[in-house]
């Protein structure tokens, strides 16, 4: 689990943090480690979706997720 801020994310979550991207390597939620979003309020880890395969895809292979224009750790 994360706390930033007053907000917590959901202890299902199976969290990691590359180039400053936290992401769920279950659901495939991400954000940035100043922000918590609301879909870190409750993990959907019956498996991932297409869109949060994709994610997880992209950042293993070191590659930005749709719609992350720059890594946080280079702002």
């Amino acid at each position: 689990m994360f706390h930033i801020g007053n907000g917590v994310t959901h202890a299902l979550h199976k969290l990691f943090i590359y180039r400053g991207l936290i992401y769920c390597d279950r659901c495939g939620a991400r954000a940035g480690v100043n922000q918590i979003p609301k879909q870190f309020k409750i993990c959907v880890s019956a498996g991932l979706d297409s869109a949060g395969k994709k994610v997880v895809d992209c950042i293993k292979a070191g590659k930005r997720p749709a719609r992350v224009s720059t890594w946080p750790d280079e702002l």
